[in-house]
């Protein structure tokens, strides 16, 4: 089973009639009543007040130990976006309700590069420190092996066009052009 929201009484009658029954007129800043599984929250909060967002994540926090979220970090010319945050925002809301981004559950695949899965987390804050650093250390030494690779690249593209430009026959071509 899944449920579905939205403060949007229009976009509730447009849901399709044999799972119009899961959806549902809300709002997130209002308490969720039930306890779920998982819950999805894919770029709803950006269009919330900052002071219900915040009501908003404590709610999902109230109604879940599992939260995959996406909200657009950069989306500011969108009118309806009144609440537009950087990761690192929400990550903070989250940590305050005890919750630690999941670093080895990649959601941005199918959601947003931005999106991620928060977990309520009792592990005492080394370890969350530790799987963090973990999964810095593995991303910076893949940039720094993307940006070495992508510098000889460079330079051998730039030994291959002098070596180009070296050729009589080239040279005669360029001649011919102009």
């Amino acid at each position: 089973e899944a449920w579905g929201l939205d403060v949007s009484t229009h976009a509730i009658e447009q849901v399709r009639e044999d799972v119009r029954g899961y959806c549902r007129v809300a709002s997130l800043a209002a308490p969720l009543t039930e306890r779920y599984d998982l819950i999805v929250c894919n770029e709803v909060i950006e269009h919330l007040p900052a002071a219900d967002a915040e009501r908003a994540i404590a709610n999902l926090c109230g109604a879940s130990d599992d939260v995959l979220f996406s909200s657009t970090p950069d989306g500011y010319a969108e009118d309806t976006h009144l609440n537009v945050r950087p990761v690192e925002y929400w990550t903070e809301l989250f940590a305050k309700h005890g919750f630690a981004r999941d670093v080895d559950y990649d959601c941005s695949t199918f959601l947003a590069p931005w999106a991620r899965r928060f977990r309520k987390t009792h592990d005492p804050w080394h370890r969350t420190a530790a799987s963090y650093e973990r999964r810095l250390w593995a991303t910076s030494r893949e940039v720094a092996e993307l940006r070495r690779r992508g510098l000889e690249t460079a330079a051998v593209m730039a030994r291959q066009d002098a070596a180009l430009r070296e050729r009589a026959d080239l040279q005669r071509l360029e001649q011919t052009v102009a």
